[in-house]
């Protein structure tokens, strides 16, 4: 029993070190940078990215985390001449940001979401228009100080997320399982250890997931 509760707390602390470390550009908020469109870029909170470049003329961050957030990938904002953009907030589904402008016409942003391809919706905008050859959605907005949230959420997506949640908890069970089968003298020592070895593995993938990987 004793060997099988060290196996336990081994595997709890594997899965819970870090599984990558990564150097990252620290960008802190606020902070303005002028793209290709011609438009100012703010970050509202600090901001780290592991790379930043340009890809299909907009600002790309890698490994972007937004106020001390998870890395939510690559994500790229750019805005038209005349117009500020700054980001308020980068979530799993959605992305929030503020548009001022001193012009009266209709102004454009554009928002580039790696992990989420789908069609986004768009509060408080005119017209959101998606490429999915490039993955940017084209905002349309009218006015100063319009505060747009795009949402990538989808009926399908949300069922994903529901799922992995579902499997998130299975390492723990197995773990829980093995421990009592192993009490009760129903499997041999290297069956244990090997139901141990999936679910530390299955561990290591969940953080893996968890920090953006």
């Amino acid at each position: 029993m004793k060997r099988s509760l060290n196996i336990l707390l081994l595997i709890l602390l594997l899965a819970s070190m870090p599984v990558m470390l990564v150097k990252g550009i620290t960008i802190d908020g606020p902070y303005n940078f002028q793209g290709p469109q011609g438009g100012n870029v703010r970050f509202g909170s600090a901001t780290v990215s592991t790379q930043i470049n340009i890809v299909n003329a907009l600002t790309h961050l890698n490994g972007l985390q937004f106020g001390g957030g998870i890395n939510r990938g690559a994500l790229g904002f750019e805005a038209q001449t005349g117009v500020n953009m700054t980001i308020l907030a980068v979530n799993r589904y959605t992305i929030i940001y503020n548009v001022s402008t001193a012009n009266p016409a209709p102004v454009l942003t554009y928002v580039h979401y790696n992990r989420n391809d789908n069609v986004p919706t768009g509060t408080n905008t005119d017209n959101v228009a998606y490429d999915p050859a490039t993955d940017i959605a084209t905002v349309t907005t009218t006015g100063d100080g319009v505060i747009v949230t795009l949402n990538y959420a989808t009926a399908s997506s949300l069922a994903i997320e529901n799922y992995n949640a579902y499997l998130s908890i299975l390492p723990l069970m197995m773990i829980l399982l093995s421990l009592e089968l192993k009490n009760r003298d129903l499997i041999n020592s290297k069956l244990f250890i090997y139901m141990m070895i999936v679910a530390a593995g299955a561990f290591i993938v969940i953080a893996m997931r968890a920090a953006g990987f």
